[in-house]
């Protein structure tokens, strides 16, 4: 965003309108830079929800225009023609079959709160105990270390799997009883709770 201010404001005669998103739910810092940013050179701040907005509105830095265009997405992106598609990725994952699937699908990352899941995971296995979370994310972090060590601790390492990037989350989704959240700060609008 700021390359893109910058190079705007040098631009000399018609200079294209800057329009931001704004997807996260944290306070912007009220200093010079940012009232330049989310002032004179962006036209339009565009919110993923009214949460966001009226997070945005109360920030002095921000003084441009603020409207909320709200998230979607393709529904048939998520659909599986082929059964066998997701029987395959259940057997990758050596999840038994008919075994209720969780899934978190998150960076890993302490924001996204995957501590939380894990720490429910006795609760939850106490009456489901064939019960598997299935943590699927596109970028690691060390902090998964730490939620493995966490999970060694509680005894449920056995009911986790750990999936990098999918080609498709699609049989993911079709296979999965609960669909989770856990983001414990900034989510202003999670794509997953529509997509799943």
């Amino acid at each position: 965003h700021w390359l893109a201010a910058a190079t705007i404001a040098m631009m000399k005669g018609t200079k294209p309108a800057l329009l931001r998103t704004r997807h996260v739910m944290l306070p912007v810092r009220n200093n010079i830079a940012n009232r330049w940013l989310f002032g004179k050179s962006t036209q339009r701040l565009i919110c993923v929800s009214e949460a966001v907005r009226m997070q945005a509105v109360s920030q002095k830095a921000i003084a441009c225009p603020v409207s909320v265009v709200r998230g979607g997405t393709d529904m048939s992106r998520f659909q599986v023609d082929d059964a066998s598609t997701c029987e395959r990725l259940r057997e990758a994952l050596a999840i038994p079959h008919g075994a209720p699937v969780l899934t978190c699908l998150a960076r890993v990352s302490p924001v996204k709160g995957q501590e939380h899941v894990v720490s429910a995971l006795p609760a939850i296995l106490r009456r489901f105990p064939d019960a598997v979370a299935v943590f699927a994310f596109s970028r690691d972090h060390i902090y998964r270390k730490e939620i493995c060590a966490l999970a060694e601790r509680l005894g449920v390492e056995g009911n986790i799997r750990w999936v990098g990037k999918l080609d498709s989350i699609a049989p993911l989704f079709t296979m999965t009883a609960i669909s989770l959240i856990s983001s414990v700060e900034s989510e202003g609008w999670s794509r997953v709770a529509v997509e799943s």
